[in-house]
């Protein structure tokens, strides 16, 4: 999956987005104050799962392009449909 795509149908309120890159892993954008993405991360699918929890620890959300779903963030994030 390309950046672009990925950034450009995220959820406005998606703190950072996660999406499979061409190799075998992930990587993150993040948002910015200014509402613009940029390169955060390119992970292994289990340091994916520890991105996640510090994301989570932090009270921000995740968004996985993939699955169109919130990883983590807040209930009304978690429970919104695609």
């Amino acid at each position: 999956m390309s950046y672009l795509e990925a950034t450009k149908t995220a959820p406005a309120d998606a703190d950072f987005v996660a999406y499979r890159n061409l190799g075998l892993g992930w990587s993150i954008a993040q948002r910015l104050p200014d509402g613009a993405f940029d390169t955060a991360a390119a992970l292994t699918p289990p340091a994916l799962s520890i991105f996640i929890s510090g994301v989570s620890a932090r009270r921000r959300s995740l968004w996985n392009y993939e699955t169109k779903q919130f990883e983590c963030g807040d209930l009304s994030q978690l429970t919104r449909e695609a």
